[in-house]
């Protein structure tokens, strides 16, 4: 590759990396629906037509942005847990992960409530990650979940309803146990096997 070949390509992956900023923040502020693809390109500082260069739909922007800005901290939070054998605890300290995650980064928080949880490969992601740890609470004897799919089910639109109210302040760092609680009563989970885990767990407060 030429040094003016190089550069070329150093002006596309700047162009790109603009772009997938563009929607995230845009998605952050005002939800996926709302975005036209002249507002991602006026965002971007590129021309209207010059988008097509580079993706070939608001989707396809969309998805990659998903992964890049999501996606990594899912990797982030699966490297955290891997060593905790109590289900309990490992799912504790997820919810717990992303929710810091998301209070110290509220632009990716506001990107993920704003997705509304209707992409698949949100879903998906998050979906696959809660059934295997689950699970494994099933396994070991911690939970009792007869209808694992019902279950995700109640599970996943609980969280994005506490993720969202956490977003918006509603929900304080005091009530995040009261939640957890609640959520492993859910599973069928013994009181004091949750309130023992919870309590062992690194990242709640005292």
């Amino acid at each position: 590759m030429t040094p003016q070949q190089s550069r070329v390509e150093r002006r596309k992956q700047a162009t790109r990396e603009r772009l997938i900023q563009a929607i995230y923040t845009l998605t952050a502020q005002q939800g996926v629906e709302a975005i036209k693809i002249q507002d991602i390109a006026e965002a971007a500082d590129i021309a209207t037509g010059s988008f097509y260069n580079y993706f070939k739909t608001k989707e396809e922007l969309l998805t990659e942005a998903i992964r890049e800005k999501l996606f990594e901290n899912a990797e982030m939070i699966d490297g955290v847990i891997a060593a905790i054998e109590n289900p309990i605890e490992k799912i504790t300290t997820a919810i717990l992960l992303f929710d810091r995650v998301m209070q110290s980064d509220r632009m990716l928080g506001w990107f993920v409530i704003n997705l509304q949880d209707n992409r698949p490969e949100v879903a998906s992601t998050f979906k696959g990650r809660v059934a295997r740890d689950i699970q494994l609470g099933v396994d070991q004897g911690y939970f009792e979940v007869p209808h694992l799919e019902m279950v995700l089910d109640l599970y996943g639109a609980s969280l994005f309803t506490f993720y969202k109210d956490r977003m918006e302040r509603k929900v304080s760092d005091g009530d995040v146990i009261h939640f957890l609680y609640y959520m492993f009563r859910l599973l069928g989970a013994v009181p004091v096997e949750v309130q023992s885990a919870i309590d062992h767990t690194d990242l709640i407060e005292s």
